[in-house]
């Protein structure tokens, strides 16, 4: 036991230490296995073992093998009928067995002695223990989703019901056995923190380093379109690879032989009972109207019965959610906040921001000519009409819809292939912040946001033997992260703030203009064979990633001035302002190989072995230099 103790930390410190530049192998299904014996025990070599998901109409059948073992290793999700017979004993039916996502399913049979054409029929039970899994994982059931409570639609919220999970700051992410939930680097190496898949598929950014879409987006994947998903921390196989912890991975429904859908609304309205919150209520703004509308269907059924099936969800989100600009310190200001005597009449504001005046602060009105008063004046009502403006409820939006066609097709006994594309659309103006209030920046900066998210795949099983089968994957996403200047005041204004007598910014944001695309080709391939006690698997994972991020951040320039008085002036204490080229591309390919077995000794024990071996490839852009003559 020394020996095999060694081996196994060997093989976690491997895992530990190469899984941070991974591509996961693809996780989408379960699996069943077993041993069939007679009732002194003995193996039963060639019975043969039928499996049925009645369902989707999926049927598939293999023998034992000389050590009266037997498998199938990529099933999809769902109860299924497994049966065994062979000549001279009576036929066992085992109903309501349960394929969970990345799990196996042990079902042994012991054969009685009798005629084939008699059958025992028993009803499957959910072990305490999964002793033919060395992994602890946590599988989130559709009951269970479909029917505990969630204020949005963003299912893998129900992460923090699992053990080791705990919430990682205040905007919807997540830490899963004390790993960090996001990990952006704004490069390439944004695989330090969780790992998301879908069918298989990578639903994570590698350029953000959390799960694709982000956490402003109410949902990628519609909450309806669920199967299952699983939890996994710090699980002990090769096949799990690209995060620094926690693994989700997540199947989505199918069609089957029987037409089924469920149609949906939900509406929440601030303005059947809500209370208005004090922050809001102190700054003398009535209750904020927030509306949350929630809708969508789904339907999946045969279209061809037995061999093709399709399932469609569509769901969509309207919310206007307003945000609050409190600001005490900058909020009541008048002329005699810029030292001009009480009563004294302003002009009115001619331009968005106050014009440079010939001279300079500290201001003693009764000191200046008539001509600099004017130019004052004209100063003061537009830095008052800039500031007043902009302390109001921003309007803000969260408008989101996704659809999700998918088509399995079972061309032969030995063949499943299916197809998969989801579309979601996030338009949020007012919607780079997330909370409110906000106290330090006018409603103008508050700039839009943008999510488009692009997400298919292909998956083929192919079994070649009883115990031979193929499982590929294909697969391409797409996302867009975009922000935009609010659109309140021209967009080419530049960023303004002042210190006194409370922070503020104002204009537009510089961050408000920025374009990030993630585009992922990815490859999984996983050969599985069963040879006596071991389940074999050999796996090859590719994954290509392009980033193409355009951040125009400074180019428009940012002033920052000590006072109103010096906003009135036009007067700034510095200006910055970025040039180059705002846009910068780059690709980096991911490669990974492993090796696993599941070694079954017995019903009660079975080993893991594995190994895995991952290459990340870093760009070297190139330097963003600015050319031609130097800019002053």
């Amino acid at each position: 036991m020394k020996v095999l103790y060694s081996f196994i930390s060997l093989f976690a410190a491997l895992l530990l230490g190469v899984s941070s530049a991974a591509a996961q192998s693809a996780i989408s299904t379960g699996s069943i296995s077993g041993q069939v014996v007679d009732a002194s025990g003995g193996v039963v070599v060639g019975a043969t073992v039928n499996l049925e998901n009645p369902a989707a109409g999926v049927k598939l059948s293999t023998k034992t093998n000389a050590t009266g073992f037997y498998g199938f290793p990529s099933l999809n999700v769902g109860l299924y009928e497994v049966s065994v017979n062979q000549t001279g004993f009576k036929t066992v039916v085992v109903n309501s067995v349960l394929v969970q996502i990345g799990q196996n399913t042990a079902v042994n049979v012991s054969l009685q002695v009798g005629h084939v054409n008699e059958s025992v029929t028993v009803t499957a039970e959910t072990p305490l223990l999964l002793t033919t899994e060395s992994k602890i994982t946590t599988v989130l059931s559709e009951d269970l989703i479909a029917n505990l409570p969630l204020s949005g639609r963003r299912y893998t919220d129900f992460v923090l019901l699992t053990p080791n999970a705990n919430a990682d700051g205040e905007f919807g992410l997540v830490s899963i056995g004390g790993q960090q939930g996001g990990a952006d680097s704004g490069y390439a190496n944004g695989n330090g923190s969780n790992y998301f898949t879908v069918d298989g598929a990578t639903a994570s950014s590698n350029y953000f380093g959390e799960a694709r879409g982000r956490t402003r987006v109410p949902y990628v994947f519609g909450e309806q379109s669920v199967q299952e998903f699983q939890v996994a921390d710090n699980p002990y196989n090769a096949a799990y690879g690209g995060g620094g912890s926690g693994f989700v991975n997540t199947v989505t429904k199918s069609g089957g032989d029987l037409f089924h859908g469920d149609a949906f609304y939900y509406n929440r309205n601030s303005g059947v009972g809500d209370a208005n919150d004090a922050v809001d209520k102190a700054a003398g703004f009535a209750r904020p109207l927030d509306i949350l509308q929630q809708f969508g269907a789904d339907l999946g059924g045969p279209i061809v019965s037995h061999k093709a099936w399709f399932y469609f969800d569509y769901e969509q989100q309207r919310r206007k959610e307003p945000i609050s600009i409190v600001i005490p310190g900058d909020t009541g200001l008048d002329e005699t906040s810029f030292g001009v005597p009480p009563g004294t009449p302003l002009p009115k504001a001619n331009a968005p921001l106050p014009a440079a005046a010939n001279f300079s602060s500290p201001v003693v009105y009764s000191a200046l000519t008539p001509s600099q008063q004017t130019t004052y004046l004209q100063g003061v009502a537009n830095a008052l009409n800039a500031i007043n403006s902009n302390l109001n409820l921003r309007k803000r939006f969260a408008n989101n819809l996704s659809f999700f066609p998918k088509v399995d097709w079972q061309p032969a006994t030995a063949d499943h292939i299916t197809f998969g594309y989801n579309y979601s659309k996030f338009d949020s103006p007012g919607g780079e912040y997330t909370f409110s209030p906000v106290n330090y920046a006018g409603d103008s900066y508050l700039a839009n946001n943008f999510v488009r998210d692009h997400h298919a795949t292909i998956h083929w099983t192919h079994t070649l033997t009883t115990t031979l089968l193929n499982d590929l994957h294909f697969s391409f996403s797409r996302d867009e992260q975009e922000a935009t200047p609010s659109g309140l005041i021209p967009s080419n204004l530049p960023q303004i703030s002042f210190n006194l007598p409370q922070f503020m910014f104002l204009g537009n944001a510089s961050y408000a203009n920025a374009d990030t695309r993630e585009y992922q080709w990815q490859v999984n391939e996983q050969i599985n064979y069963v040879w006596g006690r071991h389940s074999l698997s050999f796996g090859f994972d590719f994954d290509h990633t392009h980033v193409a991020d355009f951040y125009a951040g400074n180019f428009d320039g940012s002033y920052s001035f000590s006072s109103i008085t010096n906003l009135a002036l036009g007067q700034y204490n510095y200006f910055t302002q970025s040039v180059g080229n705002p846009l910068f591309p780059f690709t980096f390919p991911y490669y990974g190989f492993y090796a696993q077995d599941k070694f079954q000794v017995s019903k009660r024990l079975t080993l893991d072995f594995g190994l895995r071996e991952d290459l990340q490839v870093y760009p070297q852009p190139q330097a963003n230099t600015t050319q031609g003559p130097l800019i002053a």
